[in-house]
């Protein structure tokens, strides 16, 4: 079984694990060339994703799912976690994918060698067929006064700022006291600020937050500029290469003819 928890983003995307999925169903006539054939030929527990006449529609399916609950719909809802990839644990809250089709066995190599081509299939999606948009974070500082902000603006503008620029920020009701203009002024300067120096350096708390309903009124809505705020953007420079189908992308020359050469013990036998 792979995990793909205790990471910090989405464990795996809805393309990343269709990718799996359709390149190991493309090129399952070779992996069950790599497996005794009591793991490949009709065992009712382990085969039922590898009989291609059985699984077509499965695989209709995840080809044309939206999101990943469709794709994990696809694979359990006929055969559950009885196929060689089981995707059952998504169902429960868990992202791990586990195959099914290795047999037991106490051979260190030959354990090892598996796991690595699972994990050498599973990397090649990720980064290289399918590759996450690699996030970049600028952090912004906000002008420290409203001089600066709006030097050519009215006093009554630079003042609201003014308020709005310190830890706790100013409600409405507090700001028509300092300035003498109606609510609905407010809410206009305070617009005018947040189109000044963007949407996320301007906090709205709202009057509910604040223990307040709208029968207290409506000038107890509390107003924030931060010092500072992040902006997270997705890079442009990621490269997305699809030329590489194979289930022996990654694989070493070593592990290669591993492979192989079981692939000719097996079908000696």
């Amino acid at each position: 079984m792979i995990s793909l928890e205790n990471r910090t983003e989405d464990p795996i995307t809805t393309e990343q694990l269709r990718d799996i999925i359709i390149r190991m169903y493309d090129q399952q006539d070779i992996i069950n060339g790599l497996h005794q054939k009591s793991r490949t030929e009709g065992h009712p527990h382990f085969s039922r994703f590898m009989g291609h006449q059985i699984t077509r529609g499965m695989i209709r399916n995840v080809k044309r799912a939206t999101d990943t609950s469709e794709i994990v719909r696809a694979m359990t809802e006929t055969h559950g976690k009885f196929t060689n990839i089981n995707l059952s644990n998504f169902e429960q809250g868990k992202q791990t994918i586990e195959f099914r089709q290795a047999g037991g066995t106490t051979e260190t190599i030959k354990i090892q060698k598996w796991v690595q081509l699972l994990l050498n299939i599973a990397q090649h999606s990720i980064e290289t067929r399918h590759p996450r948009p690699q996030m970049t974070t600028v952090t912004h500082t906000t002008p420290r006064t409203g001089a600066s902000a709006f030097a050519a603006q009215a006093r009554r503008i630079r003042n609201v700022y003014d308020m709005l620029r310190t830890d706790r920020g100013a409600t409405t009701h507090e700001i028509i006291l300092a300035t003498g203009v109606a609510e609905t002024s407010v809410r206009r300067m305070v617009s005018e600020i947040r189109n000044r120096i963007g949407d996320s350096a301007l906090v709205t708390h709202t009057q509910q937050a604040q223990g307040h309903s709208y029968g207290d009124g409506t000038d107890y809505t509390r107003y924030q500029i931060l010092e500072t705020w992040d902006e997270v953007t997705a890079r442009t420079d990621v490269v997305q290469d699809l030329s590489n189908p194979s289930i022996w992308a990654r694989t070493t020359d070593d592990d290669y003819d591993y492979w192989f050469d079981r692939i000719d013990t097996i079908a000696r036998r």
